[in-house]
């Protein structure tokens, strides 16, 4: 049996992360990508709280409603920011990550998605896929620069 305490950050996780989904229905048409990412993410890493097996737990949850509800966008850009956030909450150095397959001619072919310890979270990539943009950048030398917690 799961103790009580994991059952509730399990519930309220789920729960933050309905609002999040319907919170990013609205932002992101209208505020850039990193400042939602910023926003997204917790001035420093928090302790793990839940296993990886119940953050998958409350994403598959997530996603499963999502993608049989029409009033909220199920992208990869949706999913991959709803992930992000939740893994970060839950303690865990999560990155967003968007690339783009360069053979593509007719239609650009984009796809965001989450990476862990540079391995790609719940999900296959296609082999032609290029890195365009990481958050956070690990070039900047800190999770977070000082401007950004201002």
């Amino acid at each position: 049996m799961e103790p009580l305490a994991a059952f509730y950050t399990r519930t309220s996780l789920t729960l933050e992360a309905f609002e999040l989904r319907i919170r990013l229905r609205r932002e992101v048409p209208l505020v850039p990508l990193p400042k939602i990412l910023e926003k997204l993410t917790p001035d420093a890493l928090l302790p793990v709280v839940l296993t990886p097996f119940q953050v998958g737990q409350v994403i598959r949850i997530t996603e499963a409603i999502c993608r049989r509800t029409r009033i909220i966008p199920d992208t990869c850009l949706y999913r991959a920011l709803t992930r992000y956030a939740l893994l970060r909450r839950a303690g865990y150095a999560a990155k967003f990550v968007m690339g783009m397959n360069p053979r593509a001619r007719e239609d650009l072919t984009a796809h965001a998605w989450v990476e862990l310890n540079g391995v790609p979270y719940r999900e296959t990539l296609d082999a032609t896929m290029v890195v365009n943009y990481v958050y956070p950048d690990d070039r900047s030398g800190s999770e977070r620069s000082a401007s950004s917690r201002a």
